[in-house]
């Protein structure tokens, strides 16, 4: 996910629709996108209804933060039944 968006960045013709279909495939990064874009400083007069339309309003610079931190985040999920069972 972060490689598409690091990808999109560099090429300027990219649309928020292509962006929005390589965000389909991660559910959690997407409801992460729908979940912040209703906030007041999004505030729009008529909401927001598509992905691509979230991608849009946030704005590309935006989108990518979110997926670098995204995907820092998910490098200290543990994974693994052994390693939690470790820290019980």
């Amino acid at each position: 996910m972060t490689l598409d968006t690091r990808s999109a960045l560099n090429d300027n013709d990219t649309a928020s629709e292509k962006l929005a279909s390589s965000y389909l495939r991660d559910p959690a990064f997407a409801a992460l996108l729908v979940a912040i874009v209703p906030s007041p400083l999004y505030l729009q007069s008529t909401p927001a209804t598509i992905l691509a339309a979230f991608i849009a309003l946030l704005g590309m610079p935006k989108v990518a933060s979110l997926a670098k931190g995204r995907s820092v985040k998910s490098l200290f999920i543990v994974r693994s039944a052994k390693v939690t069972k470790l820290h019980q």
